[in-house]
């Protein structure tokens, strides 16, 4: 339900503490949803693992 993605994005969000972005939402010329992610690390490779990981977290939360 919306109520639970909303949800979930806020505890997302809490946990990110500033180290990562995530946005979800519709496409307005497709009938699908568009996840984009960053994320911040000391180095590039610990950027490129945590958005990994959000990314993992993300396709979950949307049930794929």
């Amino acid at each position: 339900t919306n109520s639970a993605v909303k949800q979930a994005m806020q505890e997302a969000k809490k946990a990110l503490d500033g180290t990562g972005r995530i946005v979800v939402r519709p496409s307005g010329t497709e009938p699908k949803i568009k996840m984009y992610l960053s994320a911040v690390g000391d180095t590039s490779d610990a950027a490129i693992a945590h958005r990994s990981k959000l990314e993992n977290e993300g396709t979950a939360l949307l049930g794929f």
